[in-house]
This record gives structure tokens, C-alpha cells and sequence, in this order.
């Protein structure tokens, strides 16, 4: 085994780690209702599904390039590259409306309400898919993706316009805007603390959805942080940045669905009362059969004295 290819084992391992964090992530809240069948928890079941996608479309150019080597047509590469961006840009995305939609509930909702609905959010995500598809579709209108032997579809430099359109719009555009609401936010939940007639509860509202809000900062940081090597590759190649660079791309998507388990309170007590629940019915059963072995014991040696 070559260096690419225990690269791309142990990307595929993560891979396959945020493919199972995910579902579990999505039966989760699927099955705790009404307490996970939130808004954000929508916008949360939103961004595990694009991570499975996003993963399994890495796995599966994994495959072709270690085992699908007979398949060397640029235009499949081409649609590959499509796909991949698309996830890349869909998962970056649909962390950027969470901070959206923060902004609906806390700047918008007293006057326009029906934007803190799940119907509106519905649409919200509707539209986010529409559009990062359209806005990746230079990849498939120009000739930005080749086939090259046991390596990544990615675009070719003769096209680097285009791979730093797509880098502004999938990651600079989200990070910024979720950058704006939070402090937006902040800046409001001073001025409300410093004014005395408004209730303390909303204060309490707003710092709850300061909270939220940076959960959405780790997140979208963490998707900056994983573009590093791509932007060190876009300047000068260098084999083992290129092995970091595959590895960071599952390990990162990877490490926002563990902080989606970790940071959210709800889905975190969820788990928790979940397995609480399970270690009081194991106990249960556990001094029920010492009390039924207790029962035999007692009958034995009472049939034994007769």
C-alpha cells in the first residue's frame, strides 16, 4: 500500500464515521418528537443529510480512483467534480442559513412572523439547494475537470478563476454572513441590557440564540479551517499537503457532526436521558432476577425442610 492509498483508507474512514453519525443524528431527531421537531433542528437534519451526500461522494470518487481505473472519460470526471463541489458548497450553505434564520427569529419575527415558521424554513433550504446547484454549474458549461490516473477530479489550473469563484461563494460568502448576524446580535443584546424596560426574558431569548449562533461559528470555521491546504496546494504542490488536504476534507465534515451532537443542548440531553433511561430499566431487571433467584432459593429449601 502507496502513500495515496493509506491517505485515501484513512479519509474513507472518516468518511464512513460521519456517514453513521449522521443517520444516527437524523433517526435522532426523526424519533423525539415534539422536542427535536424544531426549526433548528430542521436546519440541523438539513446539514447531516448534505454531510452523508457529501461523504458518500467522496467515498465514491475514492473508488474510482483505486479501483474504477478503465473509467477514464472527462466527461464522468466532469460530473464527479459537479457533484462534489455541489456538496461542498451545499454543506458550507446550509450552515450559512442557520445564522439566517437566528437572524429571522431575533431581528424579523416581531414584525414579519411568518418567517420564523418551518414552512418558511422549508423554502429556505429548497432554495439553498437550487441555488448552490446553479451556481456550480461553470464546472459542467466550460472543460474545468480532466481525467488524470489515481487522481482527484478537481479543477485544473487553467481554470483557477473558477475554482476561486466557487471558493468565495462556498466558503468567504458563509463565513461572512454568519460573521455579520452574530454580531449583529451582540450588539442588539447590549443595547436591550442597557435598556431597563425591556424584560429580562427577552434577554435571556437573545443570549440563547447568541448561543446557537456561535455553535454555527464553530461549524463554519471548522469548513475555513479544512480549505487551508487547498489554498497552499493553489500556490505550490507539495505531496504531503496534498495527503493532508484529502484527510481534512472527511475529518472536518466528521468533526462539525460530532459538534452538532456535542454543542446543540437539546440533542446532548436527549442522548444523555436516553441511556440514563436505559441503566434505571437495567437495574431494574437486574434486582428483579436477584430477587427471583432469591424466590427459587427460598422454595428450594423450603421443599427441602418438607
Amino acid at each position: 500500500m502507496d502513500d495515496l492509498e493509506t491517505t485515501i483508507l484513512i479519509s474513507s474512514i472518516f468518511a464512513i464515521l460521519c456517514i453513521m453519525i449522521n443517520l444516527f443524528i437524523l433517526i435522532l431527531i426523526y424519533r423525539t418528537k415534539p422536542r427535536l421537531h424544531t426549526v433548528n433542528h430542521l436546519l440541523i437534519s438539513n446539514t447531516s443529510f448534505i454531510s452523508i451526500f457529501y461523504s458518500i461522494m467522496f467515498l465514491i470518487d475514492y473508488i474510482y480512483m483505486i479501483f474504477i481505473i478503465s473509467d477514464t472519460s472527462h466527461l464522468t470526471c466532469r460530473f464527479r467534480s459537479y457533484f462534489t463541489y455541489v456538496s461542498i458548497g451545499e454543506l458550507m450553505h446550509s450552515i450559512m442559513i442557520q445564522a439566517i434564520s437566528r437572524f429571522f427569529f431575533v431581528i424579523l419575527s416581531t414584525k414579519y412572523r411568518w418567517l420564523t415558521t418551518i414552512q418558511t424554513h422549508y423554502i429556505l433550504i429548497s432554495t439553498q439547494w437550487l441555488i448552490v446547484l446553479f451556481l456550480t454549474l461553470p464546472i459542467l458549461i466550460f472543460d474545468t475537470a480532466r481525467f488524470y490516473p489515481r487522481s482527484f477530479c478537481w479543477i485544473i489550473p487553467e481554470y483557477n478563476n473558477i475554482d476561486l469563484y466557487l471558493f468565495v461563494i462556498n466558503f468567504i460568502l458563509p463565513f461572512l454572513t454568519v460573521i455579520f448576524v452574530y454580531f449583529y446580535i451582540l450588539n442588539r443584546v447590549h443595547k436591550i441590557k442597557r435598556n431597563q424596560i425591556i424584560m429580562s426574558n427577552s434577554i435571556q431569548h437573545q443570549k440563547r440564540d447568541l448561543i446557537i449562533l456561535r455553535n454555527t461559528m464553530i461549524l463554519i470555521s471548522i469548513g475555513l479551517m479544512a480549505s487551508i491546504p487547498n489554498i497552499i496546494l493553489s500556490i505550490h504542490y507539495y505531496d504531503i499537503i496534498y495527503s493532508i488536504h484529502l484527510v481534512c476534507l472527511t475529518f472536518s465534515v466528521t468533526l462539525v457532526a460530532l459538534c452538532n451532537v456535542l454543542l446543540d443542548r437539546e440533542i446532548r440531553q436527549t442522548i444523555q436521558t436516553y441511556f440514563q433511561r436505559q441503566t434505571i430499566q437495567v437495574t431494574r431487571i437486574q434486582i428483579i432476577n436477584v430477587k427471583e433467584r432469591e424466590m427459587q432459593i427460598f422454595s428450594k429449601r423450603t421443599n427441602n425442610h418438607s
